[in-house]
């Protein structure tokens, strides 16, 4: 790294930070340089990580554009004053720019409703593997309506695990949106609910049965943590 950034403040190469995740990473030894995405907004807290993808590629291809231009000129310039005339870098300026983001209540829906359809998805996909590679183990996932389904697990025929996980949005005096998980069997549950912050929206497990260090999910994450509790009795847990 040290010898990118030397070739960096020497012309002859071109570095640009790419930020993953949330981190300091203006303190680090490229703090000071241009990053990507715009306003080195980190690609996990964007809503959809394929925009965000998107972004970094389009921002490095006109970058390499741009390097190839300032290269070519280089070639031909015959003094300083030609050389500073062809120069096509970017001004400095700072990458710290973001600003507070305020959500509004159809972002917020729409997150909801996307995360349900993924887990739904996740499910489905997750089950049809799980008995792919366990001839004894037997599944059954129910779309009850747009708010809602159920999923079954069955070891040699004797069911094991069974849950209904649905959305809901609430208004007024109980004001909430949320993504509950309950096991028919037991009346236990699960909940995960829609918060947000300054740069992100996630879903934050309230279950009784959580006990991560991690406070935000995404859609993954929320997948993975319902999956988990539909699972759990197959592993003997």
């Amino acid at each position: 790294m040290k010898q990118a950034l030397s070739m960096n403040e020497c012309g002859d190469a071109r570095v640009v930070p790419i930020i993953v995740r949330s981190c300091d990473w203006h303190s680090a030894p490229f703090g000071s340089l241009l990053a990507t995405p715009t306003d080195g907004r980190p690609i996990s807290i964007w809503r959809d990580r394929d925009e965000a993808m998107t972004v970094v590629a389009k921002e490095i291809r006109q970058i390499a554009v741009e390097e190839s231009k300032g290269a070519t000129s280089k070639l031909k310039a015959k003094d300083e004053k030609v050389r500073s005339e062809v120069d096509v870098r970017p001004a400095v300026r700072s990458s710290n720019l973001a600003i507070a983001k305020i959500w509004t209540d159809r972002e917020k829906d729409e997150f909801l409703a996307s995360a349900f359809e993924f887990i739904f998805e996740f499910f489905d996909n997750s089950l049809r593997e799980l008995t792919d590679r366990n001839a004894s183990v037997e599944a059954a996932i129910e779309r009850v309506d747009s708010y809602s389904f159920t999923a079954t697990l069955y070891n040699h025929g004797k069911r094991v695990s069974h849950v209904s996980i649905s959305r809901k949005s609430q208004m007024g005096f109980q004001a909430g949106r949320v993504i509950s998980l309950s096991f028919n069997d037991s009346g236990f549950s699960e909940q995960l609910n829609l918060e947000t912050n300054e740069h992100s929206i996630y879903l934050k497990p309230l279950g009784l049965r959580f006990s991560g260090q991690q406070d935000s999910f995404d859609k993954l994450a929320s997948a993975e943590y319902y999956w988990s509790e539909l699972i759990r009795p197959l592993q003997g847990n």
